[in-house]
């Protein structure tokens, strides 16, 4: 029996190989089901019955690939080390260029590379007697009870397990991320309820021709003076930022879609081997993005499944078809039409946002998954707890996204407990995140 695990569970002190072994044993290939919760990917190889086991946390926080070569299942937390270990020609997959354009990522299974796939959240794949077995063994569904609380009792709920999210991934020696935005704010606003010793915190932001609007350590000061925060303000320049590009490519191993992606890089290799708390993930969760926000405002019960989806696209697609020379066609969306629709949500705003969780938030995981990885940097999100979630998607949809202004339940949180003090205006003004 061999076990390959990168990961973490929470609430449980037993090493993680007793307790998948243990569940393995008792379970059979059902033990996934029974598995703790956790932030983690891991191949099991029982060798006595000729079987592989590839399995991802519910969320999806951890990625693992594989691909089958000769009869033989070969996978890796990398896909460029997956292709070496196989010895396999590495091969753009071209059915998947105009996909990634699109969206600035693939969704699904499928990846970039040719004969390589992505195990998908809450998935095991059993690969047996030169066969593979694909299973969920969880997805988020809507529940009523939820929806039929009033409002001030599914605030309440959302804070409890808000909090105990947080509880589970913080320890005395974690750090945290700052930006002085709604999401870090309310995270270290939580935090604080429980914990009053020291907490060191980080902001990062690029010196370019000593202009201040190219970072935001204006906001997370302010933050930081608010929640005595040992707080660090790291700052790069254009050479640190030049110096940082090839590598984002390699870490992420596809192309850069977005400027976003090497401050995280560069604030990784600043805190390898250490703890950190994000709050990644609230936007996906509450319809931070403007897309979200447009997309919310022009929802029509009649809609079809692709109008919706355009509404959704990075990029418009005459710009795709321009860009690669393809038939138009909508096949490229079909992950996304099929997560809008394959779940038992009964409103728009709270299907796209599973859409959204389904694929732009596991997107960001598996670069982030990367990236943790090679810094050996454990980056924990609140935001994304699957006990969180699934409380959420079943909330009210306008606690989400309310007369066209998305983050509605946080900001609202904000602007009542930061009302009279200098840190709204910083905070809900100046970075045009408008409450009225």
């Amino acid at each position: 029996m061999k076990l390959i695990f990168n990961g973490r569970f929470y609430g449980n002190d037993l090493p993680y190989d007793s307790i998948i072994l243990k569940l393995y044993e008792e379970h059979g290939d059902d033990f996934p089901q029974h598995l703790p919760d956790g932030d983690f990917a891991f191949a099991l190889v029982d060798d006595d019955l000729d079987t592989t086991y590839l399995c991802r946390d519910r969320v999806g926080n951890r990625v693992i690939y594989y691909t089958i070569d000769d009869g033989i299942m070969y996978f890796n937390f990398r896909i460029l080390d997956l292709l070496e270990s196989c010895n396999k020609e590495i091969q753009i997959n071209k059915d998947k260029i105009k996909e990634y354009i699109t969206n600035l990522a693939v969704y699904g299974e499928e990846t970039l590379f040719y004969d390589v796939y992505e195990v998908q959240p809450a998935e095991i794949v059993i690969y047996r007697n030169g066969k593979i077995n694909k299973r969920k063994y969880f997805d988020f569904e809507f529940d009523s009870k939820i929806r039929d609380m009033n409002r001030s009792e599914q605030i309440k709920g959302f804070l409890k397990l808000f909090d105990n999210a947080i509880k589970k991934r913080f320890n005395t020696d974690t750090k945290v991320l700052v930006s002085g935005g709604i999401d870090s704010t309310f995270l270290v606003s939580r935090l604080r309820g429980f914990h009053t010793g020291l907490l060191q915190s980080y902001s990062l932001g690029i010196n370019y021709q000593n202009r201040a609007r190219y970072n935001e350590f204006k906001y997370s000061d302010q933050v930081s003076k608010l929640f005595y925060l040992e707080h660090n303000n790291l700052e790069y320049d254009v050479e640190d930022f030049s110096n940082v590009c090839e590598l984002t490519t390699e870490i992420h191993e596809e192309p850069m879609p977005h400027v976003a992606a090497i401050p995280a890089i560069y604030l990784c290799n600043e805190l390898e081997n250490n703890v950190i708390l994000s709050g990644g993930g609230g936007d996906e969760l509450f319809g931070g993005y403007s897309d979200h926000i447009i997309a919310a405002n022009n929802f029509n019960e009649d809609d079809k499944d692709v109008n919706i989806v355009s509404k959704l696209r990075r990029i418009p697609e005459c710009v795709v078809n321009h860009i690669i020379n393809q038939d138009s066609n909508d096949t490229y969306r079909h992950n996304m039409i099929e997560y809008f629709n394959n779940n038992n949500y009964p409103d728009s705003v709270s299907k796209m946002l599973y859409m959204e969780l389904k694929t732009h938030a596991i997107h960001m995981l598996n670069k982030e998954s990367k990236i943790n990885n090679i810094f050996n940097v454990d980056c924990r999100f609140p935001f994304l707890d699957y006990e969180l979630i699934q409380f959420v998607l079943s909330m009210s949809p306008n606690l989400k996204i309310n007369n066209g202004v998305g983050k509605y339940l946080l900001k609202n949180f904000c602007h009542l407990n930061f009302w009279d003090i200098s840190i709204h205006y910083l905070i809900i003004f100046d970075k045009l995140l408008i409450m009225l």
